[in-house]
C-alpha cells in the first residue's frame, strides 16, 4: 500500500529540525574553537617577542644622551622576554603537567561514567509523575479523574516493543480513568506504529478510552501510514477533531502538529521566538465533530507546548503536550537550565499562567542517541480536583 511521506522526512537535519545533539556540538565545537585561537595567539606572542625581545628595542638610539634610554628599553624586552619563558617553563612543569593529566583523566571518566549512567537509567522503568490540578468550577462527576499521558515514545528508533510493554504496565498498575498519547509515537518508519497494537492491549480495559494525537516524527514517519495502522486497534487518533466521551462530560481536542509541514524558515522563526513569548500557532480551524457540550470539561492534545495563552483563551481547562523530552540533558540542582529551554518557554512539568492547566510531560524516548542526564523517562498520572 502506498503511502504518502512528505519529502521533508528524507533531510536529516529536519528530523528534527533542531536536534539537541547538534546543537550541544555545535557549541562545544565553537568554544572549542575560541580556546584553540586564544592558545594560537598566545603562543603568537611569545614566538614574537622571543625572537624580537621587543619591537622598539631592535632600533637603538644613537648618541651619549641616548644610552640610558636605549638601556631602559631593552630591559623592558628582556623582562617580556623572561616573563613568557617563565609561563612557558611553567607549562611545562612536572607538577602542573601531572595535576593537569590526573584532572584530564577525571574528567574523561566522569564525563564516561554519566554518559554510561544515563543510557543505562534511559533504559529502566519509567518514573510515574503525579500531578494534580484544581478547579473552583468542575462537574462533580469529574472530581478525583485521573488522565494518563504518554509521550515521546520514538518506538523503533531507540524503545523497544518490550520497553512500551514495561512502562503501559507500569501504568496500568496506576489504573487511570483516561489515557492520552500526546505524538511522537513512532521514528524512522511507519510500519513501525505496528510495535504499538500488542502492548495497547494491556490498556484495553481503561474507562473513558485511549486516545492520541501524532507529533513531528510521526509526519517525518509517515502520518497517513502510521494512522492507518493504529487507528482502531486500541487508540483513537484525533487529527484534528474533537470528540465528546460518552461516559464523562469530556470534551477532547487532538490537533495536528502545527509545524510539521511548515517550511524550514517559518518554522526556525516561530522557535526562535518561542524563547521569549508564547506564539499562536494553535490552527483551530480544521478542527471536525460536534462543538463542546455546556458544562463539559475541555482537554486539548497538542505535541508542542506552545499556543498555551491561545488555547486558554479558546475556552480549554486542561491543555496536554510532550514534544521537549524535559531538555533530555538537564541540570539536577536547576532543572529549569535545559536544552528545551533555548527553545521553548515551557520545558517540564505543570504550568498556571493563564486561566487553563499545561501539562509538559518529559516522556519516554530519545532523540539522537539513547541517552538522558536528570531529564528521566517518565509517564504523567494528572488528578483532577475540585477546589
Amino acid at each position: 500500500m502506498y503511502y504518502n511521506i512528505p519529502l521533508y522526512s528524507l533531510i536529516p537535519l529536519t528530523r528534527p529540525l533542531i536536534s539537541w545533539q547538534i546543537i550541544s556540538i555545535l557549541i562545544l565545537t565553537a568554544a572549542a574553537a575560541f580556546c584553540l585561537l586564544a592558545s594560537g595567539v598566545r603562543l603568537f606572542e611569545f614566538l614574537f617577542i622571543r625572537r624580537s625581545n621587543h619591537p622598539v628595542a631592535t632600533k637603538k638610539k644613537k648618541g651619549p644622551e641616548a644610552i640610558k634610554e636605549n638601556e631602559k628599553v631593552q630591559d623592558k624586552g628582556r623582562g617580556l622576554k623572561a616573563k613568557f619563558t617563565q609561563e612557558l617553563n611553567l607549562a611545562y612543569d612536572p607538577s602542573r603537567r601531572q595535576f593537569l593529566k590526573r584532572a584530564g583523566a577525571v574528567g574523561l571518566l566522569t564525563a564516561t561514567g554519566f554518559s554510561g549512567y544515563g543510557v543505562v537509567r534511559q533504559s529502566l522503568k519509567p518514573s510515574i509523575a503525579q500531578r494534580t490540578v484544581i478547579y473552583s468550577e468542575l462537574p462533580s462527576a469529574l472530581n478525583g479523574l485521573t488522565i494518563g499521558q504518554v509521550t515521546d515514545v520514538h518506538i523503533g528508533l531507540w524503545t523497544s516493543q518490550d520497553d512500551l510493554f514495561r512502562a503501559l504496565e507500569t501504568l496500568r498498575a496506576q489504573k487511570p480513568d483516561l489515557v492520552v498519547f500526546t505524538g511522537d509515537l513512532v521514528d524512522r518508519h511507519f510500519e513501525n506504529a505496528a510495535l504499538f497494537i500488542e502492548p495497547l492491549k494491556v490498556l484495553s480495559e481503561t474507562p473513558l478510552g485511549v486516545y492520541g494525537i501524532l507529533g513531528n516524527h510521526d509526519y517525518y514517519s509517515g502520518a497517513a501510514g502510521v494512522a492507518n495502522i493504529l487507528n482502531g486497534h486500541g487508540l483513537t487518533l484525533l487529527r484534528d477533531q474533537r470528540t465528546l466521551l460518552e461516559k464523562a462530560p469530556i470534551t477532547l481536542v487532538g490537533l495536528n502538529d502545527s509545524l510539521s509541514g511548515m517550511k524550514l524558515r517559518r518554522r526556525a522563526f516561530i522557535s526562535s521566538n518561542s524563547i521569549d513569548q508564547d506564539p499562536d500557532v494553535l490552527n483551530f480551524s480544521k478542527v471536525q465533530g460536534p462543538n463542546r457540550r455546556e458544562g463539559d470539561f475541555n482537554i486539548l492534545l497538542n505535541h508542542r507546548p506552545e499556543g498555551y495563552r491561545q488555547a486558554s483563551q479558546m475556552g480549554f481547562d486542561l491543555f496536554l503536550a510532550g514534544h521537549t523530552h524535559g531538555g533530555q540533558y538537564r541540570v539536577p540542582w536547576a532543572p529549569e537550565v535545559n536544552v528545551a529551554s533555548l527553545f521553548y518557554k515551557y520545558t517540564h512539568g505543570l504550568y498556571k499562567e493563564h486561566s487553563a492547566w499545561l501539562n509538559v510531560s518529559q516522556g519516554l524516548g530519545s532523540v539522537g542517541i539513547p541517552f538522558r542526564l536528570f531529564a528521566w523517562p517518565e509517564i504523567d498520572l494528572i488528578t483532577v480536583r475540585k477546589a
